[in-house]
């Protein structure tokens, strides 16, 4: 067959090092290693690896469409062309949770949310994932009325509540009363939505917060594992494997491709080590990704739409199970 003028010659990375180092006019390639805060290099060029545990088990990721309107008619309306759009699950979003910068559902109360939801059959197959605000335990119980009232047997639904109030405190800087307390309080909510039939995850420990307050990738990930490990000591009463159930991560996905690759890999290879330290190897591990608030621009929307693609990206090959990208 005739060579096409299109076709690029193959190359390696042997052949790649050899243009690069003839471009730099012998100038070490170790000039091109970028830096991280946290003393980690970034390489410009990798090879191939086994991925292994990093990658995520089963299906594709899911396309996570944003229900964060004060608005209910509108909520709905916008909710309906998302899936009618393409999207295959809803990250909803209240007023004053992690995510919600300004927006968000203002009223959970039964009649504003079968507003929002009108015309949505839960047992549809999508995913739905709660950003739960300041009166989380209410909101997540009002949606698992929701959804009861709706006549769909609740093991047929794919929610994952959201439950954080080492989130809520990490967000509000405040604590009123001792962990204790509020670690059972945690494993008796769970406890009601396990009772009432749902499957879970029930709890998640959100790291946005810290990337949101400029944390390093490092600190994005320490964060989650402490969290998460606080979360398996408040469930661990009702079973090891039951609690590990329970959980999800929720990481941000900035424009750095490499570090946010790296970055959701690494989260499910450090699960898996809590794991063995715990003697549940292979623990389920979802994991949720949103773009990144902080590098979004107030007045280059063009610029926001290449950031925002690059995010998705780099969370659906590192390994997400969700992936929402911010308007």
């Amino acid at each position: 067959m005739a060579e096409r003028a299109f076709e690029f010659a193959q190359l390696n990375e042997q052949g790649w090092r050899a243009l690069a180092g003839a471009s730099l006019k012998g100038a070490s390639l170790d000039g091109l290693n970028a830096r991280f805060e946290d003393g980690i290099i970034l390489k410009p060029v990798y090879g191939r690896v086994p991925a292994g545990a990093a990658l995520r088990q089963g299906r594709d990721w899911r396309v996570m469409a944003r229900v964060d309107d004060p608005d209910p008619e509108r909520a709905n309306a916008q909710l309906l062309e998302d899936l009618e759009g393409g999207a295959d699950g809803l990250d909803i979003v209240f007023a004053g949770a992690a995510g919600a910068y300004g927006f968000g559902v203002a009223a959970y109360d039964s009649a504003s949310l079968h507003r929002i939801f009108a015309g949505l059959r839960f047992d549809a197959g999508l995913r739905l994932t709660l950003g739960l605000g300041p009166q989380g335990p209410a909101q997540a119980l009002a949606v698992a009325a929701l959804i009861a009232r709706a006549g769909v047997a609740p093991p047929q639904v794919d929610v994952a509540f959201g439950l954080d109030p080492l989130g809520a405190l990490a967000r509000s800087g405040r604590f009123d009363g001792e962990w204790a307390a509020a670690a059972a309080a945690l494993g008796a909510q769970c406890a009601d939505l396990r009772a009432r039939g749902f499957r879970g995850p029930l709890a998640c420990a959100d790291a946005r917060v810290v990337h949101d307050a400029g944390g390093t990738p490092a600190q994005e990930l320490a964060y989650a594992l402490a969290a998460g490990v606080a979360y398996l000591r408040a469930l661990a009463p009702d079973g090891l494997a039951q609690a590990f159930t329970a959980l999800e991560f929720r990481l941000s996905a900035d424009a750095d491709q490499f570090a946010s690759l790296a970055k959701f890999r690494a989260m499910r290879l450090l699960w898996a080590r809590v794991g063995e330290a715990c003697g549940a190897p292979a623990p389920p591990t979802r994991v949720h990704a949103s773009s990144a608030w902080r590098m979004m621009a107030a007045r280059d929307p063009f610029a926001n739409v290449m950031r925002g693609a690059l995010a998705a990206f780099s969370a659906g090959l590192g390994g997400a199970d969700g992936v929402g990208v911010l308007a």
